[in-house]
């Protein structure tokens, strides 16, 4: 079977070739500007982003309601009589509300 090959196999074999080959340089070219010691192009410092600044100041807020949250509970919990004195076993003392 010796001879031409078949009509395909250039169909199929140069686009595989010209991608491989693509890689090899792509590689060769990262190597080559780490070598240098520049960044490529896809590392460069981006833009803040404008929404950072509006979650910022939401992560804020929702500090200040959690601190808020924290001190009303603190709060509620001294104007409750203690569990002893309301004829709660001490397992049942955990349980919200009862």
């Amino acid at each position: 079977m010796q001879g031409p090959p078949p009509p395909w196999f250039f169909l199929a074999f140069f686009p595989i070739a010209a991608s491989s080959a693509a890689l090899v340089i792509y590689s060769v070219s990262l190597g080559v500007a780490r070598i240098r010691g520049t960044r490529p192009a896809a590392q460069l410092a981006a833009a803040p982003d404008p929404r950072v600044a509006l979650m910022q100041v939401e992560l804020d807020d929702l500090r200040t309601q959690v601190e808020r949250l924290t001190a009303a509970q603190s709060f509620y919990a001294q104007l409750q009589p203690p569990a002893a004195a309301r004829g709660i076993l001490p397992g049942e003392a955990a349980s919200p509300l009862s």
